[in-house]
């Protein structure tokens, strides 16, 4: 493997994705997938060229190590990829780039009451609600006010994932939940690696946010609007 660290290679994945550039170490991981195939065809810029893997002798050990191993469809994520089908922001996604894209995330469960963030704290990921339900909320004055709950098919910590900045409020599990998270450094792999996976989540996100921000933009003029007519009511 050494002897190969300083190569790079692009390589057009089983669900048609073109990926790349990644060293030798990233190819690695990726025939553990089941993404790379031996005929998947893979470019190398040390000699320019497109051959499939199974002609290129670099590779001959790591078609070996991945033979036994289960395919994208035989893993658990194909189960991840069935309840991401259900979610807008994979509607841009063929059902193979889904499996793809959760190669790039993380799942976690969590029972009842757990707490995954804490106002204040780093923030660097982002998580899509698969089952169960989180709610966002304050404490103030030593009282829990609640801001929202985020249950199945919607997704929080957004703009933790874009802009690493503090998280703006504490969340916490009402029940037990599965959770898909994205990391800023996995989502930075992705928009490097394989942009075709990244632009349409991405789009799907900020026509999201977007929607999001309209609505409070909306809430906000409602209140004045109340307000005013109050004070010009006690008048």
């Amino acid at each position: 493997m050494p002897a190969q660290a300083d190569k790079t290679f692009y390589f057009w994945g089983v669900d048609r994705v073109l990926y790349g550039p990644m060293n030798f170490s990233r190819m690695a991981e990726w025939f553990g997938t089941g993404l790379v195939s031996p005929e998947s065809w893979v470019y190398s810029e040390k000699d320019a060229a497109w051959r499939p893997a199974k002609e290129r002798p670099e590779f001959r050990e790591l078609i070996k190590s991945s033979a036994a191993r289960p395919s994208v469809t035989d893993r658990e994520d194909d189960s991840v990829a069935h309840l991401l089908r259900e979610l807008e922001l994979f509607r841009g996604l063929t059902d193979a780039q889904i499996e793809s894209f959760a190669n790039y995330a993380e799942i976690v469960r969590v029972s009842q009451f757990t707490r995954l963030a804490k106002k204040g704290d780093a923030g660097d990921s982002m998580f899509l609600v698969l089952e169960g339900e989180v709610r966002a909320y304050l404490m103030v004055d030593g009282r829990e006010c609640t801001l929202a709950s985020i249950g199945a098919g919607d997704f929080l910590g957004e703009i933790s994932l874009l802009d690493e900045g503090p998280r703006s409020a504490d969340l916490a599990a009402n029940v037990d939940t599965t959770l898909l998270r994205i990391s800023a450094s996995r989502f930075e792999d992705m928009l490097r690696e394989a942009p075709a996976l990244a632009a349409p989540f991405l789009l799907a996100l900020s026509r999201t946010i977007v929607r999001r921000l309209r609505k409070t933009t909306q809430r906000y003029e409602d209140s004045v609007h109340l307000f005013g007519k109050n004070i010009l009511d006690a008048a």
